[in-house]
């Protein structure tokens, strides 16, 4: 696989365990650390918003319907959070663009990647998955990870009250999934 690549030890999740390789010196040097079990590595692709954020978009895809999560944009490409707060509390424009996406997700990444994006749920089966990925210059989607246990909290609405709706509508979308469910087998 040609550099650079992304490593992460299978079962982890927020980034913990996620480094960038950019060259055969930094895999030696993750190499010489007592490692077991199995990781993940895939392609890195550099993906900038307005040449500057890295941007990461999610959605949860709930019984065939999506719901917007987040729109995190962060000067660093490991986006999941932790500084959030720091990048984009007190920028209105950064604020704004997640607001944009929350509202609208469909008009936001274009009818085409909306599309496609219901055109993988239906290949998944899945009735529930996390979906993260952004849009590059040339309006293409960029799947940066699918993943079936994906997590949903409120930590951000602390911080972003506007998200609060938005992660109400998740739980709720969630919670009907589930209990039709268990209606559906007593």
């Amino acid at each position: 696989m040609p550099m650079p690549v992304i490593i992460r030890r299978v079962g982890t999740q927020t980034g913990r365990t996620t480094q960038l390789i950019e060259n055969d010196g930094d895999l030696f040097q993750y190499a010489a650390k007592p490692l077991s079990g199995e990781f993940y590595a895939i392609a890195y692709r550099e993906i900038l918003w307005r040449g500057e954020y890295f941007r990461k978009l999610r959605l949860f895809c709930i019984d065939g319907e999506f719901y917007p999560v987040v729109c995190h944009l962060d000067k660093i490409w490991n986006v999941h959070g932790g500084n959030r707060k720091e990048i984009m509390r007190d920028d209105e424009v950064l604020m704004a663009e997640e607001q944009a996406f929350l509202a609208n997700w469909k008009d936001f990444v274009g009818q085409e990647n909306a599309d496609i994006l219901y055109k993988i749920a239906d290949a998944t089966d899945l009735e529930f998955f996390g979906i993260d990925f952004t849009v590059d210059d040339d309006g293409k989607i960029f799947i940066y990870e699918l993943n079936a246990s994906m997590r949903h909290s409120f930590d951000h609405a602390l911080n972003f009250p506007y998200k609060l709706p938005y992660d109400q509508a998740i739980s709720a979308a969630f919670n009907k999934m589930v209990l039709s469910r268990v209606h559906t087998k007593h």
